[in-house]
């Protein structure tokens, strides 16, 4: 027992970078929120930038530096198409579904988008990161890279929470009402 604890350490050691570099870019994004409700407005793009690029960076990085597992190239291909159906269905629902430019409107002018996928749960862009992340493993099969996937998921859980407790009601005039009609994560729940 002594033995696997001593191995995740050695692999959380072996990992830190990219551990620290994405915590980095969730605090990045966190404080683009947090500007937001303030009239400190000029730095909210470029963190908003540095955030969602370094998360990328790492998860590129990060699954570049593991071989594909071995499978059929059917099977790795159905498992390649689903991580970047994953992808573009995070990005879709991120940066398109959402027009781009009201999410820069000032703080407490602006109404929540409730179409759509947001109409369903307030976070739908967590299911498609963590799908991302789900189809990358199955193809990776690796357990550090499991690791430290299960810790981006959780950085983006706490973020999501943060802002849907904290920052979000500040932001939109129309915020609480939006949480009593729309479930958190899980379609269909009542709050």
């Amino acid at each position: 027992m002594s033995g696997l604890n001593d191995r995740n350490y050695i692999i959380i050691y072996q990992k830190m970078d990219y551990i620290i570099f994405s915590t980095a870019g969730f605090i990045s994004l966190l404080l683009s929120d947090i500007l937001q409700i303030s009239k400190k407005r000029i730095l909210i793009i470029p963190l908003s930038i540095i955030g969602y690029l370094s998360i990328i960076l790492i998860t590129i990085l990060l699954t570049s530096e593991y071989s594909f597992h071995s499978v059929s190239p059917p099977v790795l291909t159905v498992k390649i198409i689903f991580a970047a159906l994953s992808f573009i269905g995070l990005v879709y629902v991120l940066f398109v579904e959402i027009h781009l430019a009201s999410q820069f409107a000032a703080a407490g002018s602006r109404e929540v988008y409730s179409g759509g996928s947001y109409g369903i749960v307030r976070h739908p862009g967590f299911y498609f990161f963590a799908l991302l992340f789900a189809a990358l493993n199955t193809i990776v099969l690796n357990r550090e890279y499991l690791l430290i996937s299960l810790y981006l998921i959780v950085l983006d859980f706490l973020l999501i929470l943060i802002e849907d407790i904290i920052i979000f009601p500040r932001i939109f005039s129309n915020y609480k009402n939006y949480k009593k009609k729309v479930p958190f994560l899980i379609p269909g729940m009542k709050r």
